[in-house]
């Protein structure tokens, strides 16, 4: 189980956190303008939600995929520098 203390030790997933807490903000209110103003402002809560829930999964794919990237061993991969 990923603690959380793990998650944030990598610099990727805390850019994925960052921007998904971001975007989770920003998205919804935009999404609840944008209704208001294209004249159907009942739709907004849905919309909102709906763009939410997209956020969301986004972070949440974003988080996972770089976790994985981080798990590789250099040692096998063939990148390691060589020391002079």
């Amino acid at each position: 189980m990923l603690t959380r203390e793990f998650v944030l030790a990598d610099p990727a997933n805390r850019m994925a956190l960052g921007l998904g807490t971001a975007l989770g903000v920003a998205l919804p209110i935009l999404a609840l303008h944008l209704a208001a103003q294209t004249g159907h402002p009942a739709a907004g809560p849905h919309l909102a939600m709906l763009v939410l829930l997209l956020v969301a999964i986004a972070a949440m794919l974003m988080t996972t995929v770089t976790t994985a990237r981080s798990h590789h061993d250099p040692a096998t991969t063939g990148t390691t520098v060589k020391p002079r």
